[in-house]
C-alpha cells in the first residue's frame, strides 16, 4: 500500500505572481469613470432621421415671414387738412326737388273756331280742375292668396275627416251586437241530439321501414333455407360406378 502512494513533489514558484503583487501595492486607487462601450453596430448604423427640437425650432423661425415696411404714401403730406390726416369736407344736406316732366310743358293744340261756334267751347273729358290734386292715401298691403295654402288646408281637412271616420268605425266595432232568434209562430224547435260515434280503434302505423324490414327478413330466411338444402345435397354420399373395360 505504501508503495502505491505517489510521492509529493512541490511545484516551482511562479515569479510573475510575486512581481504583480508588489506592483499593485504601490499603485493608488481612484474612482473609475464610466465610459459607454463603442459598438460596431453603432458605427455602421444609419444616422437618425428624426429631427431634434432645436432643428425644428430653427426651421419654424426661418419660415416666419420677415417684416417689410411699405413705402410712404406722399398724398398724406399733400392733404388740405392737418398733417398726416385726410380732410374730407362735409357735404350739405340734399334738398328734395320736384320732378320736371316734359309733358307739363306741352301746349294743347288750338281748337277749331267752327267747333266753338256750333258746340260751344270744347271742354276736356276730365271736366274737373286738374289743379286740385288729392293727397294720395297709404296703400294697405293685402295678403297673397297662394294655391299651396288652399291645397294644404284641403289636405288637412281630408285627413281630419278620415281619422274621424276611422275612430267612429272602431267605436262601432267594439260594441257587441247579439243576433236575435228568428221570428216563428211555432214552438221553439229543440235541436236533435247528435248521433253517437263509435270509439276510435287504434291501428298500427303502416311504415315503409317496417315493410322493408319484413321483406329483408323473408329474403334472409329464403337464402338460409336454400343454403341448407345445398349443404344437405352436398352431404349425401353417392358412390360412383366403377368403369370396367
Amino acid at each position: 500500500m505504501m508503495a502505491k502512494i505517489p510521492k509529493f513533489k512541490a511545484r516551482p514558484l511562479n515569479k510573475k505572481k510575486i512581481h504583480s503583487s508588489q506592483s499593485h501595492q504601490w499603485k493608488s486607487l481612484h474612482l473609475t469613470a464610466p465610459t459607454s462601450p463603442v459598438l460596431k453596430t453603432s458605427l455602421r448604423g444609419r444616422p437618425p432621421r428624426i429631427r431634434s427640437s432645436k432643428e425644428m425650432e430653427k426651421e419654424e423661425l426661418e419660415k416666419v415671414p420677415k417684416f417689410k415696411a411699405r413705402p410712404l404714401n406722399k398724398k398724406i403730406f399733400e392733404s388740405k387738412g392737418d398733417l398726416g390726416m385726410f380732410c374730407n369736407t362735409k357735404r350739405q344736406v340734399t334738398v328734395p326737388q320736384e320732378f320736371h316732366f316734359a309733358t307739363d310743358e306741352r301746349i294743347l293744340p288750338p281748337a277749331n273756331v267752327a267747333d266753338e261756334l256750333l258746340f260751344g267751347k270744347v271742354l276736356p273729358l276730365n271736366s274737373e280742375s286738374q289743379n286740385d290734386k288729392t293727397i294720395p292715401r297709404n296703400t294697405t298691403p293685402n295678403p297673397f292668396r297662394l294655391s299651396t295654402e288652399e291645397r294644404g288646408a284641403e289636405k288637412e281637412r281630408k285627413l281630419f275627416t278620415e281619422l274621424l271616420h276611422k275612430q267612429i268605425e272602431e267605436e262601432k266595432s267594439r260594441i257587441r251586437k247579439a243576433n236575435p232568434y228568428p221570428y216563428t209562430t211555432d214552438y221553439p224547435v229543440i235541436p236533435p241530439k247528435p248521433e253517437q260515434k263509435k270509439c276510435t280503434k287504434p291501428e298500427p302505423f303502416q311504415l315503409e321501414s317496417l315493410v322493408k324490414h319484413e321483406q329483408e327478413t323473408w329474403r334472409h330466411m329464403e337464402e338460409r333455407c336454400r343454403m341448407e338444402e345445398e349443404e344437405a345435397k352436398m352431404s349425401n354420399f353417392k358412390a360412383q360406378p366403377v368403369l370396367t373395360e
